[in-house]
């Protein structure tokens, strides 16, 4: 049985439909201890799952992951996570936190390929799902 291991250079990020491929670095998906314990908890009723990661502070572009954190906070999404030639994926619905911390702006960087970046922690709505593979 040949292995399939994650792609580190390449994660693709889908949100409502539309790819963010170029804007992401860090893409993750953390879990911790839930705060709402269920009376009859099941193996995973007891985790939250959160997407986090890096991505391009874009403000010009009205198709760009920042536009969508800064115009559907407090909206929900669904949202689809697979390594570049990849079969698998993650999917699973998030709710789209506003953006917080370096909304806009950050240092000055004297090079030209410098970005501004925004970090962005939307939680999922539930345990989400591996699908293909």
């Amino acid at each position: 049985m040949g292995t399939t291991p994650l792609n580190a250079r390449s994660l693709t990020l889908t949100v409502g439909g539309i790819e963010y491929t170029g804007e992401v670095s860090g893409l993750r998906i953390v879990t911790a201890e839930s705060d709402d314990r269920p009376l009859v908890a099941g193996p995973y009723d007891e985790v939250d799952y959160v997407l986090t990661a890096t991505a391009v502070q874009d403000v010009a572009d009205m198709s760009s992951l920042w536009r969508a954190a800064w115009e559907r906070g407090g909206e929900r999404a669904d949202v689809v996570i697979y390594p570049y030639g990849n079969g698998v994926s993650i999917q699973g619905e998030v709710f789209i936190k506003p953006v917080v911390g370096d909304a806009f702006g950050g240092d000055a960087n004297p090079s030209a390929s410098g970005r501004f970046t925004f970090d962005l922690e939307w939680p999922f709505t539930g345990r989400p799902q591996i699908v293909g593979g």
